[in-house]
């Protein structure tokens, strides 16, 4: 039975054609195609870059032969400014900056309209007026009454005080 055994494996490598002893089959893959064409593919791709690359240039040639050339007025129209409304260019900065201009605007007291008495005053300050004697043509609070009341009571005493 071993005659057997040794008879099969001798069998298969005269028909396989190769030794065992090569470490894989060598007749399934082959190293050297892979690697071939491997480098066909990278050499075919550098090489259509670089044809793109030059038939972008060469119609990019051609097309500023065929452009006329630019009338005396076009310099004119360079250095015009473009009408309104313009595009802002860092809107970022520009959002900051009017936010600046508002929050000054909100903590310092200036006349709006002099001759019909209208004044800016300060948001911190408007808070508490408005929080201590309510908005104008609205209801007043019962809070806010009650305050109203006693302060016209102590007003009252103190007018009524004999002078000494």
């Amino acid at each position: 039975m071993a005659d057997t055994v040794d008879h099969n494996e001798d069998h298969d490598r005269q028909h396989l054609g190769h030794d065992i002893a090569a470490g894989h089959e060598t007749s399934d893959v082959s190293v050297r195609a892979i690697l071939g064409f491997l480098t066909a593919l990278v050499v075919s791709l550098i090489l259509t870059v670089v044809f793109i690359a030059w038939l972008f240039g060469f119609y990019r040639e051609r097309s500023n032969q065929q452009q006329p050339p630019a009338g005396p007025m076009a310099e004119q129209r360079k250095q015009l400014a473009p009408p309104n409304p313009r595009l802002q260019v860092s809107p970022a900065l520009d959002m900051q900056e009017m936010r600046k201009q508002q929050d000054a605007a909100l903590r310092e007291t200036a006349w709006v309209d002099r001759e019909t008495k209208h004044v800016r005053i300060p948001i911190d300050s408007a808070i508490e007026i408005v929080t201590r004697n309510g908005l104008p043509d609205w209801p007043a609070t019962t809070e806010q009454k009650e305050s109203t009341t006693k302060d016209t009571e102590d007003t009252k005493g103190e007018r009524d005080a004999p002078d000494q």
